[in-house]
């Protein structure tokens, strides 16, 4: 909604078609996402912070914030083996944490009531 009151103001409009000019109604942009943002003077926020809580005005002052990624991640703290609720054994989550490239694997007990 915040990118189409925007797009309103700049004499544009927004479909699923795309960007459009409103006097002529000729389309801007709409191939892809980015397309969409960039013909309103903004990057493509990704979608794992569109939630109307600023990102579109992050996006505009070209401050959007860098997010994980899988490299990022160094390890979990709080895996569970077969010796409680999971369903690996130690020796395979050991396996799979070295596959995945982390460093550390915090295996937590729950106890068996």
């Amino acid at each position: 909604m915040r990118v189409r009151e925007i797009a309103k103001k700049e004499g544009k409009k927004i479909n699923e078609y795309g960007v459009f000019r409103v006097k002529d109604n000729h389309r801007l942009a709409g191939k892809t996402e980015e397309e969409v943002y960039k013909a309103l003077g903004m990057a493509c926020p990704p979608p794992e912070i569109r939630e109307n809580r600023g990102e579109v005005e992050a996006a505009r002052a070209g401050e959007l914030p860098l997010l994980l990624e899988r490299g990022d991640i160094l390890g979990d703290i709080h895996v569970h083996s077969e010796a409680s609720d999971g369903i690996a054994s130690l020796q395979e989550m050991r396996k799979a944490a070295e596959r995945l490239g982390y460093r550390y694997l915090a295996v937590t007990i729950m106890p068996r009531t």
